[in-house]
């Protein structure tokens, strides 16, 4: 097993260019989505947030977003969801329309924080396109927030901070209601969302060190026959593969984005043998790990 605080090679970054620090729990910041990317030709190249979610409200002008190996073009009215530690990109013309909000984990982690009988959290907790052309909140409701919000900050009337974690927080409630429209077949009765929202988080900080099923049963304070009903509840997959389904999302980004050796790269994800994790990689994905990044290279470049 590898230390817990071995990462990756990304950069990783605050706000992307400015170097990665220490941000204070209720970190909220906006920026129109021009005035980063035009400072870098436009173009934001492959990075993390390690501590951080990030989303874009995009009106118009996006001309290409990566999520790990997703890749999402010439989007319009859509919410691009990015939690801590996923690599992505984007690039969008020179006349874009949209916002940059960047906020600490504690502002979204609250939608968790609470029994509730659907999953919001979940609707966007790996990665998310959201199209909100439609929904229950409609895009110009949406969308003035987020205008109200960056003008917020822009000023210094009082309690500004407290408007904008409001209006941010109704747009993400709009993104996750639309993503929940979209993709939940059996609402409202799954049991025990807390516990399956806890045990994301906690495969999250762990998936490098710990593959064991009873290690997080018992962080969780449940036994692992609960664990994989609730898990199984919502995601219809056991706590193995869930645990499994996050290493090779990880060695995927490792693969895409290094040329560090399969053997290094194994060893870092918490294989001691790296022809286990070859043949769980391929059980997995249909390709073995070189394979893999041989067709990903070869995409990019076509």
């Amino acid at each position: 097993m590898t230390t817990e605080d071995q990462r990756p090679s990304f950069p990783e970054f605050d706000l992307y260019g400015s170097q990665h620090g220490n941000v204070g729990a209720g970190f909220l910041h906006i920026e129109d989505i021009a005035h980063r990317s035009a400072a870098h030709d436009f173009v934001i190249r492959p990075h993390v947030h390690r501590d951080l979610y990030q989303f874009i409200l995009v009106e118009r002008g996006l001309k290409k977003s990566t999520q790990d190996e997703a890749c999402y073009q010439e989007l319009e009215h859509a919410l691009i969801f990015t939690p801590p530690g996923v690599v992505h990109s984007f690039e969008v013309d020179r006349n874009p329309s949209g916002y940059v909000v960047t906020c600490s984990e504690n502002i979204v982690a609250r939608f968790m924080a609470e029994g509730r009988e659907t999953r919001p959290f979940d609707a966007l907790g790996g990665g998310h396109v959201t199209f909100l052309a439609s929904g229950s909140i409609d895009w110009a409701t949406v969308w003035n927030l987020m205008k109200l919000a960056y003008r917020e900050q822009q000023g210094n009337a009082c309690l500004k901070y407290e408007l904008m974690h409001a209006a941010t927080t109704i747009v993400l409630i709009a993104a996750m209601r639309r993503a929940l429209e979209r993709s939940l077949t059996s609402p409202g009765l799954a049991p025990n969302p807390v516990i399956f929202n806890k045990l994301l988080v906690e495969i999250e900080r762990r998936f490098r060190t710990e593959h064991r099923v009873d290690a997080y049963a018992e962080m969780l304070g449940v036994s692992t026959v609960k664990l994989n009903r609730v898990c199984k509840a919502y995601k219809a997959r056991s706590v193995k593969q869930l645990i499994l389904e996050r290493v090779i999302r990880e060695a995927k980004r490792l693969l895409i984005y290094t040329q560090k050796p399969v053997s290094e790269l194994a060893y870092e994800l918490g294989f001691q043998d790296h022809a286990y994790f070859s043949r769980a990689f391929k059980a997995h994905t249909g390709l073995a790990p070189k394979e893999f990044r041989e067709t990903s290279q070869n995409t990019a470049r076509s």
